[in-house]
């Protein structure tokens, strides 16, 4: 890929980030606005939002370097190869702060969508599945696929337990940590070229 190319392709996963996050916003606040209670009503909700600020730091350290250690297993790099995101991250130059963009816009955004449009809808069960089918991480085409998938179910679990026990700050803090970690790890052992 050439250098061009590259920036190019950088830009464009920066814009799609920041599109998606948008619409996950918008069909989250659509959502909200005609089944449940005033959106004010989830952003001061829950514990105090220092609290749930450091809860969700916690909770997103223990994800991520989970996260993180689960990628130096072996059978790791055959599964990861497999997924265009994982594979836009290896090969891309993205910055630090390329990183935070990502990794706040995913987490405050589908936190948004996810757990407080559709936990109170469907359900903490309902609302995980469909969180880690939409990122396309159901797979059981092997016994790593199966696990990998089952990881992620069980961390969108995580999420809206806390979500539900703390608050939507705790569980979006938690994200976004979680990504900022995860993807900087998966940058550490596929570098761009």
């Amino acid at each position: 890929m050439s250098e061009t190319n590259t920036v190019d392709s950088t830009g464009k996963l920066l814009f799609l980030s920041r599109v998606s996050g948008v619409a996950w916003v918008l069909i989250g606040s659509i959502i909200i606005y005609f089944h449940q209670q005033p959106v004010l009503f989830y952003l001061t909700g829950g514990e105090a939002i220092y609290l749930q600020l450091v809860t969700g730091i916690l909770a997103g350290l223990c994800l991520g370097f989970a996260a993180s250690y689960m990628m130096q297993l072996p059978f790791f790099s055959d599964i990861a190869s497999g997924f265009e995101v994982v594979r836009l991250l290896q090969e891309l130059p993205l910055s630090d702060r390329d990183n935070l963009e990502i990794s706040l816009s995913a987490g405050f955004t589908e936190e948004w969508l996810f757990r407080v449009a559709l936990i109170p809808l469907i359900g903490l069960w309902l609302a995980s599945f469909l969180f880690i089918a939409v990122h396309g991480y159901i797979r059981f085409t092997s016994w790593a696929h199966s696990f990998f998938s089952i990881f992620m179910f069980v961390l969108s679990l995580a999420l809206g337990v806390l979500f539900l026990y703390s608050g939507f700050w705790a569980a979006a803090t938690a994200h976004a940590i979680y990504d900022f970690i995860v993807i900087r790890r998966i940058r550490s052992l596929h570098p761009a070229n």
